[in-house]
């Protein structure tokens, strides 16, 4: 019996490979997650701010980010998971409003209590005790979309409880949610969905049938950026995710990235970062 699970668990072997053969590096585009430090300790950059997690600090990451592990001490153990954004959506709708999302993005690691360690550990433990029944031969065959579902709920019930257990770390008052915060919920969304093919404002305002110059007073409103600085962020944010790995041409980041050219692409990057493609991948590998 085998079916896909709506989260992926990352152990500290496959985490530490995925480290060494990125160069310390974690792209996150359409995925978030929680990395909760067991052991050890790790310098991160997230999004050019610094971080310091130690044993029983809780690391909540976001969609559209880029991870940079500055320096992890050789005994760095801990518990990863990740969920696409379209599964996790609805708990996060239910239980925090947008000031609260962008105070988590800003604000994404805090310190646990002994107890609060527990509760995580005992729903992973819940959860994985129901994975194993996927692998059992004597399971029924008939019952396996019925485990699919629980497990699901139990993922989402985690989830749940790790946002309740930050809020209770890092209070923040919760505002009534509007129109304008499911304008602001969804565009984030599709974003980061969309970025590589559609970097028009109008695009997204299309896709919820408003006007381009009212959708973007909108996002202005909600988050202090304007729809177009939250596009041009995620592009520039993954070209440069992209620009860092030697292995990629400058041409096929343009590629992927479905710029109509190389030319293109060149001046769109410098216009944003005031380097060109080239002159900042050979920025990153000095420094390195």
């Amino acid at each position: 019996m085998s079916f896909t699970l709506p989260y992926g668990r990352i152990t500290t072997p496959e985490f530490n490979s995925a480290l060494q053969k990125n160069d310390n590096h974690i792209a996150l585009m359409d995925r978030c997650g929680f990395f909760l430090c067991k052991e050890g300790e790790a310098e991160v950059t997230l999004d050019d701010q610094e971080y310091h997690i130690k044993k029983g600090d809780l690391y909540i990451y976001v969609p559209s980010t880029l991870v940079q592990i500055r320096r992890r001490s050789d005994n760095l153990k801990g518990l990863m998971y990740q969920v696409e954004l379209d599964f996790i959506a609805p708990v996060l709708n239910s239980l925090i409003d947008t000031r609260s999302r962008l105070f988590i993005r800003e604000h994404p690691c805090v310190s646990l209590t002994l107890r609060q360690q527990e509760r995580i550990e005992q729903l992973i433990k819940v959860i994985r005790q129901r994975e194993e029944l996927r692998t059992e031969k004597d399971f029924p065959a008939s019952q396996a979309r019925l485990l699919k579902e629980l497990i699901s709920h139990l993922a989402q019930a985690l989830c749940g409880e790790i946002i309740m257990i930050y809020c209770a770390n890092q209070p923040v008052e919760p505002l009534r949610q509007d129109k304008k915060d499911k304008i602001f919920r969804r565009f984030i969304l599709s974003v980061s969905k969309h970025y590589r093919k559609e970097r028009e404002v109008v695009f997204y305002a299309n896709e919820q049938c408003l006007s381009p110059r009212y959708f973007s007073s909108i996002i202005k409103e909600k988050s202090g950026n304007t729809a177009s600085q939250w596009i041009i962020q995620t592009v520039i944010l993954n070209a440069k995710h992209m620009l860092e790995q030697p292995e990629l041409s400058i041409k096929e980041i343009a590629l992927a990235l479905n710029f109509p050219s190389l030319s293109f692409f060149g001046k769109y990057f410098k216009q944003y970062t005031g380097l060109s493609p080239k002159a900042y991948r050979k920025q990153w590998l000095l420094a390195d």
